[in-house]
């Protein structure tokens, strides 16, 4: 409910825990940025500002990264939704997993990517960023937008074309 100040489209990226070697550990707060950017302004989503979550983060010291704490940090923020994920290293690759819930905690929809190597880890977070947001497209007046989800690989073209498509919508055809 917006009478509360919660924001439905906005989403709290959270750090990612992370299991593998220690030259891994930067990715934890890494997520939050690479997400927080890719994520903000597609459609109708907005992001929180991932400066002030792993400050808030920090502030709070030695904490589990799950979903109790993604709830009460998107009260703080004001955002309707949050991401909680993982990063695991077995052997040469590594599986990229999160979840999009709802502040009642509820899991809202789910994406995974595995990659091999730095070339393609941006890839698989391409591929993460368009799974959440194919997630957030249940709507059936969105049928398009879903089916663009699920044929484009570039997250960067996805992102203009729903960009354009709220323009429309809202009759702004010079923006658009």
């Amino acid at each position: 409910p917006e009478s509360d100040g919660i924001l439905p489209n906005r989403i709290l990226i959270m750090p990612f825990l992370i299991q593998g070697s220690a030259d891994m550990e930067p990715l934890s707060n890494g997520m939050v940025t690479l997400l927080s950017t890719m994520l903000d302004g597609a459609g109708f989503i907005t992001t929180v500002d991932q400066t002030s979550v792993i400050e808030s983060i920090q502030r709070r010291g030695d904490v589990v990264l799950g979903p109790s704490l993604g709830v009460e940090m998107a009260r703080e923020f004001n955002a309707g939704r949050f991401v909680v994920g993982s990063i695991v290293r077995a052997g040469s690759e590594s599986r990229m997993s999160d979840g999009l819930y709802r502040l009642d905690g509820t899991r809202e929809a789910e994406a995974d990517a595995v990659y091999a190597g730095d070339d393609d880890f941006i890839r698989a977070v391409d591929e993460l960023a368009a799974e959440l947001v194919g997630g957030r497209l249940a709507d059936p007046s969105e049928e398009l937008s879903s089916l663009a989800v699920g044929t484009t690989s570039s997250f960067e073209a996805l992102k203009h074309y729903l960009e354009s498509d709220q323009l429309l919508r809202a009759a702004e055809f010079d923006r658009a």
